[in-house]
């Protein structure tokens, strides 16, 4: 999950990260160096241009779960409908062969002398 964290440039980096923690929702990911932090006192457009950045990234790993998830219910009805005509085909075949032995004329053995 991307995130975007505030944090007080006087304030070691120790300091940074324990305050990212705390501030992270329960069962959030755990804050890493990478994170992406900007100082208390940027420039409000500095702010809003990372937010943005943050947010779209967000919606990009959202796109990519949907299209990831549909990727998969479409595998599963091509396997379905796969697999359902694997079986009238085995059926069509199966019942041929049944009603084939079972109408066959008996061969009776001639010899030639």
């Amino acid at each position: 999950m991307a995130s975007l964290i505030i944090t007080d440039p006087a304030a070691s980096p120790q300091q940074q990260q324990q305050e990212a923690r705390d501030d992270a929702p329960p069962g959030a990911e755990p804050t890493n160096p990478t994170t992406t932090s900007i100082p208390v006192n940027a420039p409000p457009v500095f702010k809003s241009l990372l937010q943005s950045v943050s947010d779209l990234a967000e919606m990009q790993k959202n796109t990519f779960e949907i299209l990831q998830k549909q990727m998969l219910e479409t595998q599963s009805q091509v396997l379905r409908s796969l697999l359902s005509t694997v079986d009238r085909r085995l059926k069509t075949v199966m019942t041929a062969q049944v009603k084939s032995t079972e109408e066959s004329p008996k061969l009776t053995k001639v010899g030639i002398k």
